[in-house]
């Protein structure tokens, strides 16, 4: 019985052991965050026992990778969700539920969230190639898109060096995947035909400022008509008035609604010569829209400029201000003041610049303060700069600058100040006032300063650079760098910093190893690297070392198919503070294109593998072929494209293509049609996108100047068709835009003349024609030359029908052409026929002829194996001179490669080789070559010389002193004379060893003929003559090497030297 009860006991006991079934939990993940396109994967912990279904929720357009599972759970496990963020996916936070069921029924469930960051995208685009007509308003469309995630405002700028260009917009305010149209309107007068511009657009985003984007538009303008008014032969001082008026209207439906927009603007300006001494620039601009139909843009400008004075005003609705510029002596001070009224701010500001020579250098300075009022809060900013530049000797300059800034703010309580920087126009949000504060007034003022030195020494082909700067917060920073400048194909940079805070120091190292044979047919190859490490132990040093290749561009060229290119790029990178320390970064290039008269067609292709900043491998394959093909007036255009991109194995692919044609139907009529597709693959499915337009736009339409346009553009997506979305596939936009343009010459009153400083100088007047016979007087028949811009000094002039100029010159000037004039044609004679007196009261006349010209090309090649004919491995002859006689005689210089290429009047000519300069080369067949030069060029020359030395090495650096010698024969006998030829560069003194005595030599010209007898005694070998010359820019020495032999040889020699 007890044996019984115990074994029950135990039995009992052991029952009471057994594990009690887990409770099923599900917790949601710590919250993550992405920008769209990237992906994010949310952890979900669940812990229990039995079979659980889980299925995963989200917003539309949020596909899992793994919507649902099916789990046996016995324990913990984890279940990541992971989604790829929607490229248009708005900023802000998204739900992710995951709901756990057992039988259908809700077990439990689980909610976190993404937070989507924002992220600033833009497009910009334009025609490639537009054609345009000389004094003719020119519009070209620039397409903006916002491919970011949310409403981003792009400020809009054309990167042109002139002000001819003017845009439409400075800033447009879209939405995320919104789309509009600015223009760039251009109107050049007075050039030649076939005359080139190239308009540069680049927009910027105001939520992110390093997101840019850049379009190109080259102009071809055509033979057009000049509408200036006015009188073409101008004489004296002129001023030129433009204005441009401009309306248009919008149209779009989309998923957002119908939407009408429309606008307007007018924009004047002026230009020209106030006296002969004075110019004046001014313009003004108004505008509105559907937003306010009463002008809702208001800006003015002038500036003044003289050689000793300078002043400007700028005024617009929110304010003006002024500044300008004085010269005394070599000192010049350069004033200016603002003021500004943002809604209830108010903005003030005074500097002034100083500049001028001390102490054999170059001193500036420049303080300012401004002031910003909130009500009775207010915040003033001082700030004060100098700089000291001098150069010590030839090779080493010196700066030093220094520089302080103050803030001072004043209020009654306790209150976020107005922005240092508020916004430049009135539309953007000002904060309203304040109510009047109570309370005792509060002050304070902060400072701080800075000083910075700079050294620099540049030597041959050495530089070196150091550098300190210090401020009063304990930041120090010394550093040095330097390397090879000018050791061509070798390149080696190095640096070295060091930086001191008041919590600790950093010390870093880079260099860089560079291989450049020059020019595309060359061989390319770097190395480099940089290591920075800190004096805190629990900060890790980071290094990066990288390498890359660049192939020759390999060309081949062929009568029947134009030009073959080929070429290729390979970089890798290896570093310790990238994205994944210890991978590698890899990216490799490859580009190639074909070349004729009509078509153009270019190939890339680019393989990419890197690492994001979560440490998702990134691998990236594009593939791309562009094409362009003229036919008379029309220009087809064709792009095709592909490109792979893959995170962590998970791909997204696109292929893209499209189509353009765009005909010139005549000088004011034009049209473009186009159409695109593409389509995406990714984790989320397959989406296409198509899209069509057509423009038309007609110029000089009725009148002269006015000119209409009118686009329609047809988009599909095929993303807004699926179940889960609300969107509308089909969108359309319509726009109409008209435009007049006006521009008016007129000869500066009198009244404003005087008022200026008056006329000086004399009054020079004349006749541009061409020469067609090269005898420097017009004949009967020969043609003016009308439309061709004279300039002298700040004096210009149109040529009239006749080709007659008039203006009034002051002081000693030439005449010069800067537009206007076919590239077929350049000034014959004399150019002190085109010098000017200006003399005070005088007269002078200048009739101008100008020759048709044809262009000239020569290679100077060394004829290796004296066959007389260029062969493809044979080198060219550096800066070989070449003389061409003939209507005109002409003497131009090779380039490094023995290419050379001029321009030359209309004729016959003989082109020779000038070897005098070169030792050791003579004449080889053909040294010199008959050509007819023609309106369409004389083609190619080929002259060639050979070597009657097995070497000749010449070191040679303009400005530096060379030596260039050769013997009339390398080998002699014992009593001999030999003579030795010299020509020296950027030397005056010579002298010549040789045997062991110093012969002497005489320089006319920098040129010496030495003879030398070789001393009956002087046993066969070889004997080295030894040259040196001396001269302001060094010494330089050289050696000409002397066989002796028993009896006669082959002329030959060598000249060796560094």
């Amino acid at each position: 019985m007890t044996a019984m009860l115990a074994a029950s006991l135990s039995a009992a006991q052991a029952q009471s052991a057994l594990p009690v079934p887990t409770p099923f939990s599900l917790t949601s993940p710590t919250p993550r965050s992405g920008v769209p396109g990237q992906l994010v994967t949310l952890t979900f912990r669940l812990e229990g026992q039995g079979r659980y279904d889980l299925a995963v929720e989200s917003p539309p357009g949020w596909v899992p990778i793994t919507p649902r599972a099916q789990l046996d759970l016995s324990g913990q496990t984890l279940f990541p969700v992971t989604f790829r963020i929607p490229a248009q996916a708005p900023a802000g936070q998204v739900p992710i539920t995951v709901r756990a069921q057992q039988g259908g029924q809700d077990v439990m469930s689980a909610k976190s969230n993404v937070t989507v960051q924002a992220k600033s995208l833009v497009g910009l685009s334009s025609p490639a190639k537009v054609e345009g007509a000389a004094g003719v308003f020119l519009k070209i469309p620039v397409d903006v898109v916002n491919l970011g995630n949310q409403t981003d405002t792009f400020d809009l700028a054309l990167e042109n060096v002139d002000s001819r260009p003017q845009l439409s917009a400075r800033s447009v305010t879209l939405k995320a995947g919104e789309r509009t149209t600015v223009q760039v309107s251009l109107i050049l007068s007075g050039i030649s035909p076939d005359y080139h511009y190239t308009t540069y657009v680049l927009a910027t985003s105001r939520s992110d400022s390093a997101v840019v984007a850049r379009s190109r538009s080259e102009i071809l303008f055509r033979a057009g008509t000049n509408r200036t008014g006015g009188s073409a032969a101008n004489s004296g001082p002129s001023l030129l008035f433009k204005v441009r008026s401009e309306a248009e209207v919008a149209y779009q439906r989309s998923d957002q609604g119908d939407q009408v927009d429309w606008g307007y603007g007018v924009q004047a300006s002026g230009s020209g010569q106030l006296s002969d001494s004075v110019e004046a620039a001014a313009s003004s601009e108004v505008g509105g829209d559907q937003a306010a139909a009463l002008p809702s843009t208001l800006s003015a400008q002038l500036e003044l400029r003289s050689e000793t004075w300078s002043a400007q005003v700028t005024g617009s609705s929110s304010g003006v201000s002024v500044g300008g510029s004085v010269q005394a002596g070599d000192w010049t001070i350069a004033p200016r003041a603002q003021y500004q009224a943002l809604g209830a701010a108010k903005r003030y500001g005074a500097g002034v610049d100083v500049s001028g020579p001390v102490a054999g250098g170059k001193f500036s300075a420049s303080a300012s303060s401004q002031a910003v009022t909130l009500g009775e809060q207010s915040q003033r900013q001082d700030s004060f700069g100098a700089r000291y530049a001098v150069t010590l000797s030839p090779a080493l300059d010196l700066s030093v600058s220094a520089s302080a800034q103050g803030t001072q703010s004043s209020l009654r309580r306790v209150a976020p100040l107005l922005p240092t920087d508020p916004p430049a126009d009135a539309s953007s949000p000002v904060p309203a006032a304040q109510p009047a504060p109570t309370g005792t007034p509060t002050s304070n003022y902060s400072f701080g300063a800075q000083a910075a030195q700079i050294l620099t020494y540049r030597s041959g082909n050495v530089d070196f650079t150091e550098t300190y700067s210090a401020s009063l917060g304990g930041l120090h920073t010394f550093g040095v760098s330097g390397g090879l400048s000018s050791a061509a194909p070798l390149g080696l940079r190095a640096a070295a910093t060091v930086q001191l805070t008041p919590k600790e120091n950093w010390y870093g190292v880079s260099g860089l190893a560079f291989f450049d044979g020059g020019g595309s047919r060359s061989f390319g190859a770097s190395i480099g690297g940089h290591y920075q490490f800190s004096s805190d132990p629990t900060r890790a040093s980071q290094w990066q070392a990288s390498a890359g290749v660049s192939s020759p561009t390999y060309r081949v060229k062929a009568a029947s198919f134009g030009e073959l290119s080929l070429a290729a790029t390979l970089r890798a990178a290896l570093s310790s503070d990238d994205n994944k320390p210890l991978a590698t970064d890899r990216s490799l290039g490859l580009e190639g294109g074909l070349s004729t008269a009509a078509l153009q067609l270019r190939a890339s292709a680019s393989a990419q593998q890197d690492y994001t900043n979560t440490q998702q491998q990134r691998e990236q394959l594009s593939l791309g072929l562009a094409s362009s093909y003229r036919l008379g007036e029309n220009e087809f255009g064709a792009q095709v494209g592909a490109a792979r991109v893959s995170l962590d194995g998970v791909p997204t692919t696109t292929y893209s293509g499209q189509v353009s044609w765009q005909r010139q139907w005549s000088a004011q009529l034009s049209s473009a049609l186009d159409f695109s597709q593409s389509w995406q693959n990714n984790s989320e499915g397959s989406s296409a996108r198509s899209s069509a337009g057509v423009s038309v736009e007609g110029q000089d339409v009725l009148t002269p100047g006015l000119s209409l346009r009118a686009s329609y553009r047809l988009a599909y997506d095929s993303a807004k068709t699926g179940p889960s979305s609300s969107g509308q596939p089909l969108s359309q936009a319509a726009r109409v835009g008209v435009s007049y343009d006006l521009a008016l010459a007129v000869a500066t009153p009198a009244a404003v003349v005087q008022a200026f400083g008056g006329l000086s100088g004399s009054l020079v007047s004349g006749t541009l024609y061409r020469d067609d016979n090269l005898n420097g007087v017009r004949d009967p028949g020969e043609a003016a030359l009308a439309g061709v811009t004279v300039q002298a000094g700040n004096q210009t002039s149109v040529t009239d029908a006749q080709g007659r100029y008039q203006l009034q010159v002051s002081g000693p000037q030439t005449l010069s052409f800067p537009s206007g004039l076919s590239a077929a044609l350049e000034p014959f004679g004399a150019g002190d026929s085109r010098r000017l007196t200006g003399t005070a009261g005088s007269r002078e006349t200048r009739d101008i002829g100008f020759a048709p010209v044809g262009n000239v090309d020569v290679l100077a090649y060394q004829d290796l194996n004296q066959n007389g004919v260029y062969d493809a491995d044979e080198p060219g002859l550096p800066y070989a001179s070449v003389r061409l006689v003939g209507p005109v005689t002409r003497t131009v210089q090779a380039d490094s490669r023995g290419h050379a290429r001029t321009t030359l009047p209309l004729g016959r000519y003989t082109a020779a080789l000038d070897l005098t300069g070169i030792a050791g080369l003579s004449a080889a067949a053909p040294l010199q070559a008959d050509v007819q030069v023609g309106a369409a060029g004389a083609g190619a020359l080929q002259l060639g010389a050979v070597s009657f030395m097995p070497k000749a090495v010449l070191s040679y650096k303009n400005g530096a002193a060379a030596i260039f010698a050769r013997l009339d024969s390398e080998t002699a006998q014992a009593g001999d004379d030999v003579r030795l030829n010299v020509q020296l560069q950027g030397a005056d003194s010579l002298s010549v060893r040789a045997f062991g005595q110093d012969y002497p030599a005489a320089l006319s010209d920098n040129r010496a003929e030495i003879t030398l007898r070789v001393p009956q005694h002087a046993a066969p070998g070889v004997y080295d003559l030894v040259l040196t010359a001396s001269g302001p820019s060094g010494q330089k020495t050289s050696s000409v090497r002397l066989i002796l032999t028993p009896t006669a040889t082959t002329p030959v020699g060598e000249v060796t030297g560094p």
